[in-house]
């Protein structure tokens, strides 16, 4: 409870207080130690996160534009192939490219400037919270490609 407290307040220390923190000295061994240094690490990859979701947002609609627009496969192949489009798409948008030249459409493989950040991203415990995200968008493939809603007129 105490660490969770305290990295709290690191976090919220620019915002409140306008003040940064430039050395920490504490023991190596404490939880509260642990629970800071994981918080910095999601500091530091905020913004990388934020840009990468971002590009993920527009490889999904990509990726259904180019489902819906394929020709010569019936409508289970078309759903078959946005959901495993959709289940590389994190690994893609994070920097692990190795599945992608198998996709054929969008992306050939590595790209300079765009290094795996995957072992980042769980560091901080956001993989595990995208991976479910994820596994619900390819589950509603077909709805997708079909572009149908749930929701009542």
């Amino acid at each position: 409870m105490e660490a969770v407290i305290i990295v709290e307040v690191f976090k919220c220390s620019v915002a409140m207080y306008g003040v940064k923190y430039h050395q920490l000295i504490g023991d190596e061994d404490s939880s509260v130690m642990r629970q800071l240094d994981k918080a910095k690490r999601y500091v530091v990859l905020r913004k990388t996160l934020s840009d990468r979701l971002q590009h993920f947002r527009c490889a999904i609609t990509r990726a259904i534009r180019y489902r819906e627009s394929q020709v010569g496969i019936n409508e289970e192949q078309h759903i078959r192939e946005l959901c495993t489009d959709f289940q590389n798409g994190p690994f893609h948008v994070f920097g692990d490219h190795s599945k992608c030249p198998a996709r054929g459409y969008f992306c050939n493989g590595f790209r300079s400037g765009n290094e795996c950040i995957i072992p980042n991203v769980k560091s901080v415990g956001k993989w595990d919270e995208i991976m479910p995200a994820n596994d619900i968008l390819s589950h509603n493939s077909e709805s997708l490609l079909k572009n149908m809603t749930k929701d009542r007129a």
